[in-house]
């Protein structure tokens, strides 16, 4: 993703998988500009069809996904927000 604006959204960058999914590939972001977004950036092996925080499930095993080359670069939040990493 490159050169893009993000006015008023629940969540900026959002890389999410569930168990027992792997991602695959790059995740390239570069260039982005934020305003009024909560959640500017948000990653989780985790994810549950939420927004908000993130809570480990406890998952054990070789299923977890794993991400591998993710590149944040020029990003810009105009207002205060979390960034949310769980792993």
């Amino acid at each position: 993703m490159d050169g893009l604006t993000e006015d008023h959204t629940t969540s900026g960058i959002r890389i999410k998988s569930m168990p027992p999914r792997r991602p695959g590939g790059e995740h390239d972001y570069r260039n982005i500009c934020m305003r009024d977004v909560p959640i500017p950036i948000a990653i989780s092996p985790y994810y549950n069809n939420q927004t908000g925080g993130f809570v480990d499930p406890g998952i054990k095993g070789t299923r977890i996904p794993e991400y591998r080359s993710i590149t944040l670069e020029n990003i810009t939040d105009l207002t205060p927000g979390d960034v949310l990493i769980a792993g």
